[in-house]
């Protein structure tokens, strides 16, 4: 049984609408880095988030892709997260290749760190009025989706009408039925793309250990909230849980993160992913893959604090957010 999540909805809000409290991640207003002097401190964390988030993207194979959430570096949307806030601590030759990791993946982009798209593989792009789905259209890339068009002959390929219709269902139900902010506009990115929508870039991730991240290029470094875009694997092949009830809890996931965003993007590692694992069951009630994050959760583990972020428990707290809707829900 579904419950209201009004009381939930508003406190969570107001959560993310308090300003940061500095945390492991920094702020987006600090000083900036010189090339030649710097606190130590913050130049060495800058240094190793930009490590971690280069080493997002490296090829390697997943045999098990039960947990692909993460990877050895952590969450792929936390890692690049972290080095949007510790930009400024960069050295000015850092910052351009944090600005390549942050790039879109769009047609025609060489990519020396292996996340965007092949050059010369020709894009596409189908979008709804909420969302638009970006996608590689010849199968000889691997970044390609299956691209078969059913009976409805529209020439667009079946998965892609899927996707469209998927994150639109995410945003109705997150945005217009629970009352969360939408995801902000990207119109002053570098790169926005042919709309104003969200964009969403499908691409072969699993075998990189990833089910999608969502990130920002939006070019204001002085706001907490900002503008997001968002990359999942191109068609979740291979996945214990299937192809599309895998689609659908990482939309979910996701797409919350993008929302997230719209508040404050520097929000604690706990809350921003365990709200995600969260609306992830929310949404799609019956499919229950975070029901892996328990094992790292306050149900096996009632001694960590609830904010601890090791060994996957941040996904695990998402227990406690699924018994606030429940108890507030009730009070409805």
């Amino acid at each position: 049984m579904r419950i209201k999540l009004g009381a939930l909805t508003a406190t969570l809000a107001l959560v993310l609408t308090l300003a940061p409290t500095g945390g492991a991640a920094g702020t987006p207003t600090q000083p900036g880095r010189s090339d030649g002097a710097a606190d130590s401190a913050r130049a060495a964390k800058a240094d190793e988030a930009l490590a971690k988030a280069r080493g997002l993207f490296k090829p390697k194979r997943v045999k098990d892709r039960h947990l692909v959430h993460a990877d050895e570096h952590g969450d792929a949307t936390m890692v690049l997260r972290d080095l949007r806030l510790r930009y400024r601590d960069l050295s000015s030759s850092e910052r351009k290749a944090a600005d390549a990791l942050f790039a879109r993946p769009t047609e025609g982009v060489a990519d020396p760190n292996g996340h965007g798209y092949p050059a010369a593989a020709p894009l596409k792009h189908d979008c709804s009025s909420q969302v638009c789905i970006h996608w590689v259209n010849d199968k000889q890339y691997e970044d390609a989706p299956d691209l078969a068009d059913g009976p409805d002959s529209n020439t667009t390929p079946d998965w892609i009408d899927t996707n469209v219709a998927t994150f639109d269902k995410v945003w109705t139900h997150i945005v217009d039925e629970m009352g969360y902010r939408a995801p902000l506009s990207d119109a002053t990115s570098p790169d926005p793309g042919p709309t104003d929508q969200l964009d969403i870039y499908l691409k072969e991730l699993g075998g990189q250990g990833l089910y999608g991240y969502c990130t920002t290029d939006d070019p204001d470094l002085t706001r907490w909230d900002v503008s997001a875009y968002c990359v999942i694997d191109d068609d979740f092949a291979g996945f214990p849980a299937g192809p599309l009830k895998s689609l659908k809890v990482t939309a979910a996931h996701e797409f919350f993160h993008a929302v997230q965003f719209a508040y404050d993007i520097g929000e604690d590692r706990w809350l921003m992913e365990g709200t995600a694992a969260w609306i992830e069951d929310e949404v799609y009630d019956s499919i229950n893959d975070n029901i892996q994050f328990l094992a790292n959760s306050p149900l096996r583990q009632p001694g960590f604090p609830l904010d601890y972020g090791g060994d996957g428990y941040l996904y695990g707290s998402w227990i406690f957010w699924k018994f606030l809707s429940e108890y507030f829900g009730s009070k409805n």
